[in-house]
């Protein structure tokens, strides 16, 4: 049931900001109170000015929804956060913390001291091994995040990632099943997040950058329009319709639905890559429905406009599905789609509520917390434990004189191992590590490609108008096939030349093994062969980024 110590849900989103208290019902959540504030960053401004503005924009939401509680839960963006499913031998659980933690070591190149890192075992499955969901983001990353938040005169309790709260929605309303493989797909403003549920289990996460504002930039461009209006055009008329009836319609709104289907096409081509990757490396089937989330899933027609692209059955997430929806508030019924991650985020005041229970409060703000709880608990035990050792000392001085001699005697004899207890507790610690990669690693082969290295470079490579249809792992080369569109052919293939240059510098060979002019664009594939893993890419995109900020002015200039 939900918890008497309240907490509200807080999504601050990069154009809304949603707010969520529940409370008790009768038969579990029940909506208390909820708000929606819209803001925007102004195009020049500072990220002081940036991180004020949200400040105001959540302060605001807050004083709207007339919630009295203050100790918020909040939920950073999936491209914060690093998430990640990982399937360990039948092992110790005392050993899942060094695993876990070794793991994270090896794909984030900072310290393991500097990372905000939470995890929880996944309910076992037919097989023998444990599945574990590790999340992790910088720790100096989060410390700002809850900076920035609490600038709105909030206390921030627990730290999720949004993915995984919208997740705990869709599975506190009963949208899991354990005979389908779903993706749950939340259109965002900013970013959208892709999340694969297989077996009752969420196995994959991906965040890509195509939300909710790519359309409305689109609309304006396409429209010479600012984006204010074009983002009005986009909520009051935006409609989505097949080529069949567009003379239906005037030519304005047949430009308007071709706009925002080009937009969406690109994101069906991230959806269908992270599909098809997430397939190759658990061997699952096809995706047999998709459910949507997200303020832009309110788009008039997208249901059946995705549902006729990806070939399943799509449906809208209602987030008031098992959470009852009292008559005084049935207006949240409108925006319910864009309110499921404020709800996710809210349910963590209930903790059975929620099958996920992640929280990335950094190592620094955690160690403040514990001592603040160490200290108001030791203030309210001091009395009774000064009685406890005022009672031991009443019926023990008797024996004092006596047992003081035993004492003594043994003190000299323990002295002499004292001195090596720090090298026995450090080769304990050493031999727990060794065991658990021993474990970890014995009974699987070796990886021959990193099978996130690829998605990570060509996320970082490609330009604004081309999009990756599918990407196959074989020994040791990587197959990605794509779309490359723009207004003429010759435009095409100098970006798909200005491509390869950009694989080159991480790869000892790219090869062009098909161009193909098709009525999407130039479709092509590309063969990768000795690509970095994570790890080593993130150092060369540092060392890029080092070099790039030491380079004279002059040479920038020349650049340019």
């Amino acid at each position: 049931m939900i918890s008497s110590g309240k907490k509200i849900g807080v999504d601050a989103g990069s154009a809304l900001v949603k707010v969520v208290e529940l409370g008790k019902g009768s038969d579990g959540a029940e909506l208390a109170r909820w708000s929606v504030v819209p803001w925007r960053v102004a195009p020049n401004a500072t990220p002081e000015a940036s991180r004020q503005m949200q400040a105001k924009a959540i302060e605001a939401a807050i004083k709207k929804s007339e919630c009295k509680c203050r100790d918020i839960v909040v939920g950073v963006p999936g491209n914060n956060a690093f998430i990640r499913n990982i399937k360990l031998p039948p092992i110790p659980s005392s050993k899942i913390d060094q695993i876990v933690r070794y793991e994270i070591q090896q794909t984030i190149p900072f310290p393991i001291e500097n990372i905000a890192l939470d995890y929880q075992v996944l309910e076992p499955d037919e097989s023998s091994e444990v599945e574990v969901i590790m999340v992790a983001m910088k720790g100096e990353v989060a410390e700002s995040f809850i900076r920035d938040v609490e600038q709105a005169k909030v206390k921030v309790g627990i730290v999720d990632s949004i993915p995984l709260a919208l997740y705990n929605c869709y599975r506190y309303n009963g949208y899991s099943n354990k005979e389908d493989c779903t993706a749950i797909i939340e259109l965002g403003a900013s970013a959208s997040n892709i999340l694969i549920e297989l077996k009752g289990e969420l196995r994959y996460c991906r965040s890509v950058s195509i939300g909710g504002n790519d359309i409305t930039n689109a609309l304006a461009k396409e429209f010479s329009i600012p984006f204010e209006q074009a983002e009005r055009i986009k909520i009051q008329h935006g409609l989505i319709f097949p080529e069949s009836l567009e003379g239906n319609f005037t030519e304005d709104q047949v430009r308007a639905s071709k706009t925002i289907a080009g937009v969406l096409d690109r994101l069906l081509g991230e959806i269908k890559l992270t599909v098809g990757y997430f397939r190759s490396l658990t061997g699952a089937t096809a995706i047999s429905k998709a459910v949507l989330a997200g303020g832009s899933s309110l788009l008039r027609n997208i249901r059946p406009f995705l549902a006729d692209r990806l070939g399943v059955q799509v449906e809208i997430i209602n987030p008031f599905k098992k959470v009852a929806l009292p008559k005084n508030l049935m207006e949240a019924r409108k925006v319910a789609p864009m309110l499921a991650t404020a709800v996710g985020l809210a349910l963590r005041n209930a903790q059975e509520c929620c099958q996920l229970k992640i929280s990335l409060v950094p190592p620094k703000i955690k160690a403040v917390q514990s001592r603040r709880t160490k200290l108001g608990y030791n203030a309210g035990s001091l009395l009774a434990l000064i009685g406890i050792i005022g009672l031991i000392l009443w019926r023990t001085v008797p024996n004092v004189v006596n047992k003081n001699a035993i004492i003594e005697a043994y003190s000299g004899e323990i002295s002499k191992y004292e001195q090596y207890e720090p090298q026995l507790k450090d080769l304990q610690e050493k031999k727990g590590l060794l065991l658990g990669e021993y474990n970890l690693y014995s009974k699987y082969p070796l990886r021959s490609v990193d099978p996130m290295a690829p998605i990570l470079i060509f996320a970082d490579s490609l330009e604004g108008n081309s999009w990756v249809k599918s990407l196959e792992i074989k020994n040791k080369d990587v197959t990605v096939r794509g779309i490359i569109k723009s207004d003429t052919k010759v435009e095409e293939l100098k970006q798909l030349s200005r491509l390869r240059v950009k694989l080159e510098k991480y790869c000892t060979e790219v090869r062009v093994d098909e161009q193909t002019e098709t009525s999407e664009g130039l479709s092509f594939a590309l063969v990768l062969k000795g690509l970095p893993d994570t790890r080593a890419y993130f150092e060369m995109k540092q060392k890029e980024s080092v070099a790039a900020q030491n380079q004279p002015p002059e040479s920038k200039e020349k650049g340019a």
